[in-house]
């Protein structure tokens, strides 16, 4: 078994998931629901690592999954994880439950004095620092500005439509949130829509959103970071 300290800086975003491969019913080029992704990530980073032989269901019964619920997951395609899973997952793995159930902040705990540093080096100037946007909040205000839209029968552009739910999700978000990487978020995930023209419904749209901003919360950034990032999550779940 692997000691957390040794895995648990591993990001998410960085993970190359060739390494996958190795297992037998792993198609790179076959789409990934986020979960899916996540727990391909786990196989090779968590605690419980999965045998190169080792059959999908057999690590999924080590960590304490269902044949059900492994079907749900994989099979399926289920994008939604009862809490009661994820709380297994992360109890085999040693991964956070948030990020398991939500892909919601870093994919393993950081150990006080590694946080606190964190905090004192990146946040010196910040007080109250989120440990993640309200993902429930942020369906809702995606999901009211877009029936807003179809009510009134109009458009926006990427940008307007942003701001629109930015002002809708902070209306009811007392937290510290960085109000312009959330826009520029959300506006990102518009363009790309637009221009594929395709749709997204409201969870999963506000997965992606927090993912990104997540990420670059404490760090230098600039629309082709983020934009980067949107590639590189949509090409390792695809």
């Amino acid at each position: 078994m692997i000691d957390k300290k040794e895995f648990k800086l591993v990001r998410f975003f960085g993970f190359d998931f060739a390494q996958c491969s190795q297992f037998k019913e792993f198609n790179y080029e076959q789409e990934k629901t986020p979960i899916q992704a996540r727990l391909y990530f786990l196989m090779c980073n968590g605690q419980l690592l999965r045998g190169q032989k080792e059959s999908l269901y057999g690590w999924t019964g080590r960590i304490g999954l269902s044949k059900s619920t492994a079907f749900g997951i994989f099979s399926k395609g289920n994008l939604n994880m009862h809490l009661s899973v994820a709380q297994k997952i992360a109890e085999a793995t040693g991964a956070n439950v948030e990020w398991i159930q939500h892909g919601i902040g870093e994919p393993f705990p950081l150990d006080a004095e590694t946080a606190q540093h964190a905090v004192t080096a990146d946040h010196s100037d910040k007080t109250d620092v989120p440990l993640s946007i309200d993902q429930q909040l942020l369906t809702q205000a995606i999901e009211t500005a877009e029936k807003a839209l179809v009510i009134a029968k109009g458009t926006m552009t990427p940008d307007d439509k942003a701001e629109f739910i930015a002002t809708l999700f902070l209306n009811d978000n007392l937290s510290n949130i960085n109000e312009e990487l959330l826009k520029a978020c959300i506006s990102l995930i518009e363009k790309a829509l637009k221009e594929t023209r395709r749709t997204l419904s409201p969870e999963p749209k506000s997965e992606l959103i927090i993912v990104i901003y997540n990420f670059y919360y404490d760090k230098p950034w600039t629309e082709e970071h983020l934009k980067s990032a949107l590639d590189q999550l949509i090409r390792s779940v695809s």
